[in-house]
Order: structure tokens, then sequence, then C-alpha cells
């Protein structure tokens, strides 16, 4: 359970970092990930 949150809030920091990075938002980048997850089989 720790590792899990550990991973979770590597990858949070990670999305904000390429988030700002692209100039936009983590919310729109995860977004963004979700429809491509959605979208490739």
């Amino acid at each position: 359970m720790v590792a899990l949150i550990g991973w979770v809030v590597i990858a949070w920091v990670l999305l904000g970092r390429a988030a700002r990075a692209a100039g936009t938002g983590r919310l729109q980048v995860l977004g963004m990930a979700a429809l491509l997850a959605w979208l490739l089989p």
C-alpha cells in the first residue's frame, strides 16, 4: 500500500513537470493520456 502511494506521488510530480513543460495543466495531460489509452487497444 505504501509503495502504491509512493508510485502515485512520483507519477503526479512527473505529470506536473511534463504539464508545465507543455504549458498545460495536469488534468489536461491526464485527460489526453486517458483518451490515448482508451483509443489504443
